[in-house]
């Protein structure tokens, strides 16, 4: 298809950002270019009506696959956020999905971004760096297009490439959105990193400016996630290293950089893991270890029962669990003021290296997205 033919068939779509109206596409090829133009445009919807970004308001950026159940929970608990009005959503997607572009598409709250990974399994459905079948010929190996039946015997193997997704999709999403997005280059204020099966409370934003406040000079910035005794802990703030769950995490611009000194030692981890290699550069790479301001009583919650790692019986156990607290701790929110304790010797919960991630292919790839104009990078052979 050339440029013409492109832009007459999908002008309504960039015209209206209605991505849910695309349920079709002709070819692989196709959908690459769709979402390559989606990167490149960068709308941000509701700007209008709700005014410009500024370095005191609050940018949510979350990380989105296929859950449209937990996404819905989510999006429904930031739309109750007091002060949300005033933030910016960024979803990044690794799966084109019109269910999904639906979902965020009623979002009227807030102003709304969405990008998509241009390196994800859908976009590369038999070719690295998405599943590809490896033949394995004495003690040599070659990859094959997974498509080609004649390779079908014991001597392939096919790389999975979900385990290799979530990393990839996580450092590029965090490298394109400090470096590659006209809204966020300039941006000096936190950024808030989350996924799509968390729950946040009312206070969550009240609770991250008082988290500000109180440590101006922090590298991390988390509002909790552990289901503790809600009433009796909800004024404490902790001072101390890495937090436990990293996946949560609120960074700046200043951090961003001093961690991204360290992106090859990152991309060479083996763990496919983002979080555990990002703990492993934390707590083994840097120079100094981060300090960071926790929530003791959190006020973000991870509710995905049923996920990539682990299918429950019961995919929304924890939502109830957390619905229990908003319904009995109300109260509690937004407190008047805060106590802060310094933790010197905090036990920090860390594991690995969990493999999964010794492709050279894979290390070449997550660095390149240090540069964020990485999506007309050339893919390893």
């Amino acid at each position: 298809m050339n440029e013409n033919d492109f832009w007459r068939k999908y002008r309504k779509l960039f015209l209206s950002y209605h991505l849910n109206q695309v349920n079709e596409w002709e070819s692989v090829d196709e959908l690459r270019e769709i979402i390559t133009k989606i990167n490149e445009r960068q709308l941000i919807r509701h700007e209008v009506k709700f005014g410009a970004i500024t370095n005191n308001d609050d940018i949510f950026v979350i990380q989105v696959h296929n859950r449209s159940d937990y996404l819905k929970i989510l999006i429904d608990s930031l739309g109750d956020v007091r002060g949300i009005e005033k933030a910016l959503l960024i979803f990044s997607h690794d799966l084109f999905e019109p269910k999904i572009n639906e979902i965020i598409r009623n979002i009227t709250f807030c102003k709304v971004m969405q990008i998509f990974f241009p390196f994800s399994k859908q976009l590369y459905p038999d070719s690295f760096p998405g599943d590809e079948c490896i033949v394995e010929q004495g003690n040599t190996t070659r990859s094959v297009n997974c498509t080609e039946s004649q390779y079908t015997n014991s001597a392939v193997k096919i790389r999975d490439a979900k385990y290799q997704q979530i990393k990839h999709h996580w450092f590029w999403k965090l490298n394109y959105v400090f470096e590659g997005l006209r809204v966020t280059r300039n941006f000096t204020g936190y950024l808030t990193f989350l996924e799509d099966d968390y729950f946040l409370l009312a206070d969550s934003i009240y609770v991250l400016k008082a988290l500000k406040s109180n440590c101006g000079n922090c590298d991390m910035l988390s509002l909790g996630k552990r289901l503790r005794n809600f009433s009796t802990i909800y004024t404490s703030i902790l001072l101390s290293t890495v937090p436990d769950d990293v996946s949560t995490i609120s960074i700046n611009r200043h951090f961003f950089l001093k961690f991204k000194n360290y992106s090859k030692q990152f991309c060479a981890y083996n763990d496919y893991n983002h979080d555990w290699s990002m703990k492993y550069i934390f707590l083994n790479r840097m120079n100094s270890i981060p300090v960071s301001l926790t929530a003791q009583a959190s006020r973000v919650y991870h509710i995905g029962d049923c996920g990539f790692h682990y299918q429950e019986e019961d995919c929304f156990e924890s939502f109830r669990s957390v619905q229990e607290i908003v319904n009995t701790c109300g109260s509690f929110f937004f407190p008047e003021s805060f106590s802060v304790t310094r933790c010197e010797d905090c036990e920090i919960n860390f594991g690995g290296p969990y493999g999964g991630w010794n492709d050279a292919r894979d290390h070449s790839l997550c660095l390149s997205f240090t540069n964020y104009g990485s999506h007309n990078f050339t893919l390893p052979a």
